[in-house]
């Protein structure tokens, strides 16, 4: 669905609401490795988040989400996100919720969207589901870890003085600011239209393979409980991958030396689909990248020899490797453990040089 504008006064916005979340890789149910934080006291001293089931999908299709800090009859003001709404009306459809939280060591960001969704002025509660919003499962969109990187703005910062303040809802303009606020619903929505990667729709897929982790006695897969959870999870959300890759390469770029972790990504050598359960949980498989580079590797643009040094595709001319800003002498270091997963993907980099020749 497209969010047109509509009038408020002379002002064109959105019909959007922002929401402030305590910090989740899943928003699917509260488990050891899945622990909301940064939620302000109330998280932190009971472990607990009403928003954990944010992205969960329900028996019924849809997801259902919450948004703490307003107590159960106190209202959200639906007529400050359409103004067609009258005091009367107890809902209002075809919102765009766009869900923000504070990410360990990265701040604010947005984590993910409802598209089309139902807000309620009063929160709900039908068969145990407490919920503000809720929309169809295609509509929910939770954003892959290595994705949340969009800033949410704070009206308590006097420099921007806009977006989430005390409240953890912001309907998506500003009196003072309007001008940057608009602007700011506009990116926004540029943003949720382009493409990205969703835990949700990797979740489903990876879960299916080890559908009944709880009765694990019975799936013949050769490895451990604790194991198949963690692929699970890395998987999703590379949690524990990234950070043993980070460490590993002392948070920098294998190639280029870059040591902004806003801009490097851990990736799999030999790619996930193509490993077996205990490559795909080998850090000896995995190589710490720049984005620019990390996407050069994964076309197989680039690839390393024996000793580490740098094959560079014949797909790239002078110019492309100008800018790319990588050269015939470069290199990286290769343990003997790494040597199989790099021989792997430097068998289809020649193969594709082969191809293109």
């Amino acid at each position: 669905m497209d969010y047109f504008y509509y009038e408020r006064g002379t002002v064109m916005c959105k019909k959007i609401l922002f929401c402030n979340l305590s910090y989740m890789k899943f928003y699917n149910e509260i488990t050891e490795y899945d622990k909301p934080c940064n939620g302000g006291k109330y998280v932190n001293d009971n472990n607990y988040a009403h928003e954990k089931n944010n992205f969960k999908v329900y028996d019924d299709d849809f997801c259902y989400g919450y948004v703490s800090g307003y107590d159960r009859g106190e209202k959200l003001d639906i007529s400050k996100i359409d103004k067609v709404c009258s005091q009367s009306d107890d809902k209002i459809t075809g919102v765009l919720v766009v869900f923000c939280a504070t990410r360990p060591e990265y701040g604010r960001v947005i984590v993910g969207w409802y598209k089309d969704a139902t807000v309620y002025r009063y929160e709900q509660d039908e068969q145990n589901k407490r919920f503000r919003f809720k929309t169809h499962k295609e509509n929910a969109f939770l954003l892959d870890e290595s994705e949340r990187n969009f800033a949410m703005p704070s009206a308590n910062d006097k420099k921007i003085g806009f977006g989430i303040g005390q409240k953890n809802v912001w309907y998506g303009y500003s009196i003072k600011y309007d001008d940057k606020a608009l602007k700011y619903r506009e990116d926004v929505c540029n943003y949720v239209n382009s493409e990205h990667n969703y835990i949700n729709n990797k979740y489903d897929d990876v879960k299916k393979q080890f559908e009944n982790i709880e009765n694990f006695e019975n799936n013949p897969v050769d490895i451990s409980k604790t194991e198949i959870e963690t692929i699970v999870k890395q998987r999703v959300g590379q949690s524990g991958y990234r950070e043993r890759l980070l460490t590993k390469y002392k948070n920098r770029c294998a190639l280029c030396g870059l040591n902004n972790i806003l801009l490097l990504r851990a990736s799999h050598i030999k790619e996930w689909s193509k490993s077996d359960n205990k490559e795909r949980l080998d850090v000896n498989n995995g190589i710490l990248l720049c984005t620019l580079h990390d996407s050069l590797f994964d076309k197989h643009l680039i690839s390393f020899d024996v000793d580490g040094n740098i094959l560079i595709s014949n797909r790239l001319n002078e110019k492309d490797r100008g800018l790319t800003n990588i050269k015939e002498n470069d290199r990286i270091e290769l343990n003997v453990q790494m040597q199989r997963y790099m021989e792997y993907h430097r068998e289809i980099f020649k193969y594709m040089e082969e191809q293109y020749s």
